[in-house]
């Protein structure tokens, strides 16, 4: 390709109009260096009479020339003006053949090496644009796959468990818009009492024959030796082409165990070149990325803690080739372009990590070395992967991005020495074409501007997105946090329960006690009365009736019960709601337990009422035949909470002044038994309703939801316990989600918390 063509070339100039401000420069000060030094002859010869009438002539020029001539386009003007205007005294005055040679060889040599230094500058600056655009794609590439090995990992950190077919079914999205990506891969930390449950359950996941596998002295795989801890490839996509890699013991690599152990205690992902290949015949240039799991609410802050809480890593194995060639695909210029990547903290022998070879090439694909690299062009750039400096050079390939300047130059010799005598029609040709250059700058700059803007806008989109992600990280930690409140709400309502109990029974005391303290006010009351009556101690007896009426006993005996009632109502409120958060709060079990599912969803109405009830009033409709079904507690109550909270979310959309209704039914179907969770909310879009279930995914405003309500209650009932969920909706009317779990002995197995 002619990158003069594609640089923008004004016809018939010669000049590339992206360095057209550089160019009326050194147009500029060509004529500035050709007028000092025609005034540095006339210096010389100010005392011949050959040169009477051009000294008079230079002694009228005007005070204001020198400073005018320090203006790009005034200098232009002022010398043909001046020039123009000089010329036939220059003539009249038997001008000397002497001179005009001096001045033709001057201004031809001049001409020359301008013209040299202008090409190779141009050179310099086609080569730059492209290379800095290329090198920009290529790192922004590199994030794109290092973002979708950090999503896997939120996932995995996210989830209590994740199968085989839910990792693939995750990855599986994500592959066909990463063509680089070899391998994504699950690591699990296992013990040695472990590994054999792994292998079996491998095996029950359709994996004939697995075992821990690793290589050795000749290149085979055999089982694995007992360690005290493996780190088995154990999920992997796309499986086609990587089945031989499934078992193999990461562990038994001194090489791949150092890169585990380092990203394990610094907590973060690490890169580097690939170590090791379980593939057979696998000499692709790839590098891996390592993504540590742990198993913690908050995140470890020592080595020690982070080494306990590990759980296994993320591993993305990536091609270089087919990551760069399909980033660089659309862009033909980029033929033309030998990229070569380099790891600064590697030895001297292996700092060229991978070597992207121009289309240009025609089958001599061998690198340059090092030190030839970094001559002549060449663009390189610091780009930081995870901790790890690499450096991006690009340099063209051999023949391109050089101008063949040496006929042109010769070109400005023979033509400057040929036309002296034509020297004002050549100063009228360089104004014109300075102006035409002036015209194309003024042009060209407003389309850089207009580039400019767009720019300025793609950065502020990329901030937005920045905000975005920042955002949901604290929304990720601000689930964790509350899943911690969780389990200390179950143990401060346990501690609650004992002094409430025994404030309800002192209530109760308090209340026989007041009616048997009534029954005897009222035998003394009548005792007073009996001895007023008789006569009988009258300044006791009034004594006694002045406290009576002073302590408004009357006013007592009606309200004390009263008070003594409301305050049993609030005890025994206190003890529901007490009872609600214990039995929400019931830690996740390892095996299904028998419950009562119209209890278990009052309780969690309970539990969500502070939430629920400013938007929505709620309707139960429960089938009292219900038999006990089996579930896990916690993981049945958090499910319907999410369906809960997912209603009155909707509800609140509406923005409506009245409130809305929220309707809960069970009903006893056949082995099976149906709930059902309906709100008036603004219903779902038929085009997104496949969507709603997939883990991240959210209409809501940023801050406003994670994305994963929904997607963990579709894990929990067809997971878990072998059931299924359904969604009907109307926008603008509202929304049922339908759950059908199986009666104890109809659905899957038992599964594991």
């Amino acid at each position: 390709m002619n990158f003069s063509t594609a640089t923008g070339m004004i016809p018939g100039t010669g000049i590339c109009w992206m360095g057209a401000p550089m160019r009326i420069r050194d147009t500029t000060t060509t004529v500035e260096s050709a007028w000092d030094g025609l005034k540095g002859a006339f210096l010389q010869f100010r005392t011949s009479r050959l040169w009477d009438a051009p000294r008079r002539a230079l002694d009228k020029l005007p005070a204001e020339l020198g400073a005018k001539l320090g203006k790009a386009r005034g200098a232009a003007r002022a010398l043909v003006s001046v020039s123009y205007k000089r010329t036939n005294l220059f003539f009249r005055g038997h001008f000397p053949t002497t001179l005009v040679l001096v001045l033709g060889v001057f201004i031809s040599s001049t001409g020359f090496l301008l013209t040299s230094n202008h090409f190779q500058n141009r050179s310099q600056r086609a080569f730059d644009e492209p290379a800095a655009h290329y090198t920009a794609i290529l790192s922004q590439e590199i994030d794109r796959y290092l973002e979708v090995i950090n999503s896997v990992g939120t996932f995995m950190a996210a989830s209590n468990e994740v199968d085989r077919w839910e990792f693939f079914a995750l990855v599986g999205k994500s592959l066909p818009r990463f063509p680089g990506v070899q391998a994504l891969q699950w690591i699990p930390r296992v013990t040695a009492e472990k590994r054999g449950e792994y292998e079996k359950q491998g095996e029950r996941d359709g994996l004939y024959g697995f075992k821990f596998t690793e290589r050795d002295t000749l290149g085979n795989l055999v089982p694995a030796r007992e360690r005290e801890e493996h780190y088995p490839i154990y999920y992997v996509e796309p499986f086609e082409g990587n089945q031989e890699s499934l078992g193999f013991d990461l562990a038994s690599s001194p090489a791949s165990r150092r890169i585990l152990d380092r990203a394990r205690d610094t907590g973060r992902m690490i890169a580097a070149q690939q170590t090791a290949s379980v593939r057979a015949n696998d000499n692709q240039a790839a590098f891996l990325t390592v993504l540590p799991i742990y198993d913690s609410k908050t995140e470890p802050e020592t080595v020690a803690d982070r080494q306990k809480a590990l759980v296994g890593f993320v591993l993305g194995v990536v091609r270089f080739s087919d990551m760069i060639g399909a980033a660089l695909r659309n862009f033909a210029s980029a033929d033309a372009l030998d990229i070569y990547l380099y790891d600064e903290a590697a030895s001297p022998d292996a700092r060229l990590i991978y070597f992207h070879p121009s289309l240009l090439r025609r089958g001599n694909a061998t690198p340059l070395p090092e030190n030839e690299v970094y001559e002549g062009l060449f663009s390189s750039t610091a780009y930081n992967v995870t901790g790890r400096d690499w450096s991006i050079v690009v340099k063209p390939a051999p023949g391109h991005f050089v101008d063949d300047t040496s006929l042109m130059s010769w070109g400005v010799v023979a033509v400057g020495l040929l036309l002296t005598a034509l020297l004002l029609q050549y100063l009228i040709s360089s104004a014109s074409r300075t102006r035409a250059i002036e015209h194309s700058v003024t042009q060209r700059t407003g389309e850089l501007v207009q580039s400019n803007e767009a720019l300025q806008s793609e950065i502020q989109e990329r901030k937005r997105a920045e905000q975005d992600r920042v955002s949901l990280e604290r929304e990720l930690a601000q689930i964790q946090k509350m899943e911690s409140l969780g389990t200390l709400a179950g143990g401060i309502a346990h501690e609650i329960n004992s002094p409430v109990q025994y404030v309800g029974e002192n209530l109760g005391f308090l209340r026989e006690s007041v009616a048997e303290l009534g029954q005897v006010l009222s035998k003394y009351k009548l005792l007073t009365d009996t001895a007023q009556s008789e006569g009988l101690l009258p300044n006791e007896v009034a004594e006694v009736n002045a406290a009576l009426d002073a302590a408004n006993l009357e006013f007592l005996r009606q309200e004390m019960p009263a008070s003594i009632d409301q305050s049993l109502e609030g005890i025994e409120r206190i003890s529901e709601i007490v009872r609600a958060i214990r039995e929400f709060s019931y830690p996740d079990a390892k095996e299904k337990t028998a419950i009562d599912i119209n209890h278990a969803i009052v309780t969690t109405l309970t539990v969500a009422n502070n939430q629920i009830k400013y938007v929505a009033d709620v309707e139960t409709d429960f089938d009292t035949s219900l038999p006990p079904v089996s579930c896990f507690p916690g993981e049945f109550n958090q499910a319907i909470l999410n369906l809960l909270v997912n209603a009155a979310h909707a509800i609140e959309a509406t923005a409506s002044d009245d409130k809305g209704k929220i309707t809960l039914t069970t009903r006893h179907l056949g082995n099976q038994v149906e709930i059902r969770v309906s709100d008036t909310g603004t219903g779902i879009p038929k085009a997104i309703r496949k969507k709603i279930f997939d883990p991240f995914f959210t209409t809501k405003e940023p801050g406003k939801g994670t994305g994963q309500g929904l997607a963990i209650c579709h894990t929990i009932i067809t997971k878990k316990h072998g059931g299924t969920i359904n969604v009907e909706s109307e926008p603008g009317k509202g929304t049922t989600f339908t759950i059908c779990l199986p009666m104890e002995g109809s659905g899957s197995s038992p599964a594991t918390a």
